[in-house]
C-alpha cells in the first residue's frame, strides 16, 4: 500500500476545463499542522505493521530532513487514464498535464500500443533519471515539484509542500 501525501496544488491548473473549483486554504495544509500530520500518520504506520501490510509513506515532520523515500514510481507504477494515456506515477495527470498536451513529454498510450513499445521510451528514460537523487541534471523539471521533492527539500521546507504545477 501506498499512501499519497495531500498536496496543495496551482490555482491554474484544472482538469476540467469550464468548471470552478473551490480553492483551499493554505492554513488547512498539514505542513501548519505537523504534529497532528504525524500523530495520525504515526497509527497508521502502526495499524499497517501490526497487520502485516506493506505501507509505504511520505517522511513525517519529525524525522530528520533527508530520511524519506526515493521515488521508485517510473520504474514500478503505470497509471492510465481513461483515454489510455499512461503516466508514470500518482499525480502525474496533474504534474504532466502540460507537457503532455503540448507533446513534450509522451509516456505512451495504453488503447493504442503495447507496454514494451512505451515503458522504457525517450520521456520514461528522462523522468527517470530525473528522479535519482545523485542525478545533478533534472531533464523532466516536474520532477523537482512533486510529493517526492520532500527527499530533496527536506520535509520541513514550506517549498516542498505548495506545488506550482504551471510550467
Amino acid at each position: 500500500m501506498d499512501m499519497q501525501y495531500c498536496r496543495f496544488y496551482s490555482r491554474k491548473i484544472s482538469l476540467c476545463p469550464g468548471t470552478e473549483y473551490p480553492s483551499l486554504e493554505r492554513r488547512y495544509s498539514l505542513f501548519h499542522h505537523q504534529d497532528r500530520s504525524d500523530k495520525v500518520l504515526g497509527e497508521a504506520i502502526r495499524l499497517a505493521r501490526m497487520s502485516g501490510i506493506r505501507f509505504r509513506h511520505p517522511p513525517l515532520f519529525s524525522e530528520p530532513d533527508g530520511a524519506g523515500h526515493t521515488c521508485d514510481q517510473p520504474w514500478t507504477t503505470l497509471l492510465v487514464g481513461p483515454g489510455g494515456e499512461v503516466y508514470p506515477c500518482g499525480g502525474g495527470e496533474v504534474i504532466f498535464y502540460k507537457a503532455l498536451a503540448e507533446g513534450k513529454l509522451f509516456f505512451g498510450n495504453l488503447l493504442r500500443e503495447n507496454v514494451s513499445e512505451f515503458w522504457d521510451n525517450e520521456s520514461y528514460r528522462k523522468i527517470r533519471l530525473s528522479c535519482l537523487h545523485q542525478a545533478e541534471d533534472c531533464p523532466v523539471g516536474q520532477c523537482r515539484n512533486c510529493s517526492r521533492s520532500m527527499d530533496r527539500l527536506g520535509v520541513n521546507s514550506e517549498k516542498a509542500h505548495f506545488i506550482n504545477c504551471d510550467h
